[in-house]
This record gives structure tokens, C-alpha cells and sequence, in this order.
């Protein structure tokens, strides 16, 4: 439950550094709305292969998922500065 919290945050924190600032309450509803929307459906999809191939098998598929994302922002995400806020500056 923790990791699970531990992944929100951080979803949360990329949120609000991809938010404009000019319009950042709108910004942050739409991505969190999409964010939320998606979850839903991957997790009725999950839930429906669940019951085909079984659980274990969906659970081994979750965890290879998250390996691959994790790794991907370790690799994508390592700028120091917030790539937004650095875009707003420069127009």
C-alpha cells in the first residue's frame, strides 16, 4: 500500500511540473482526469484477462509493466530543471 502511495506522489509531482502556470488548476484537472480515466480501463482490462488466464498471470504482466516504467523515467527524466517551466522562459 505504501509503494502504491509512493507512485501517486510521484505522479502527482510530474503532474504539477507538466502544469503551465498560467492555467495550472486546469492543467492539473485534465491530466489527473485522464491520469484517473485510464486507470479505470486498465484496470476493467485487467480484471477481464484476470479471469481468462488468471490472476498470477495478470499479476506477472503488472509487475513487468512497472519494472519497464520505472525504468523508462529513470532513464527519460533527468533533466534539473523542469522542462515546462524552462519552455515558458524561453518564449
Amino acid at each position: 500500500m505504501c509503494l502504491l502511495h509512493a507512485c501517486y506522489a510521484a505522479a502527482v509531482t510530474v503532474t504539477v511540473d507538466l502544469c503551465r502556470q498560467t492555467s495550472a488548476g486546469t492543467d492539473f484537472t485534465m491530466l489527473t482526469t485522464l491520469a484517473t480515466g485510464i486507470s479505470l480501463a486498465v484496470g476493467s482490462l485487467a480484471v477481464t484477462v484476470a479471469g481468462t488466464l488468471g490472476y498470477q498471470a495478470v499479476l506477472a504482466g503488472v509487475v513487468a509493466l512497472l519494472a519497464a516504467g520505472a525504468a523508462a523515467v529513470a532513464l527519460l527524466f533527468t533533466e534539473g530543471a523542469p522542462a515546462v517551466k524552462a519552455r515558458e522562459g524561453a518564449g
